[in-house]
């Protein structure tokens, strides 16, 4: 004997309902992730073009700093060419002044009468 009866929801309607809903759950997923992965896109490009300026800057730092070295190795050689100035000033000062000369009137005799 078979009996035939209805004991149960039909599954056919309700895995449908239930399909269409992950169905679009899915969709939204979806866009949600190319949403995400455009943003991720995006920060990537911001990124390489900070790394980018980072590494000029590192450039145009390391160039100011070979500069700096030479122009305070520029400047030392001037301070010893000032101080070396300095001493040949001292020196001509001490050059120019008047030195004590003996009178040119005193004439020897044992030279024939030149001035001593």
């Amino acid at each position: 004997l078979i009996l035939i009866s209805k004991t149960d929801v039909d599954v056919s309607t309700a895995g449908a309902d239930d399909i269409s809903s992950l169905l679009a759950s899915l969709i939204g997923l979806e866009n949600s992730v190319a949403e995400v992965s455009q943003q991720i896109e995006q920060e990537l490009s911001t990124l390489e073009a900070l790394s980018g300026e980072k590494q000029a800057i590192a450039q145009a730092e390391s160039s100011l700093e070979n500069q700096l070295k030479a122009l305070q190795q520029k400047n030392a050689a001037l301070e010893e060419s000032i101080s070396g100035l300095s001493l040949v000033e001292s020196r001509l000062r001490q050059a120019a002044l008047p030195t004590p000369r003996k009178s040119a009137d005193k004439r020897s005799a044992e030279v024939g009468g030149i001035p001593v």
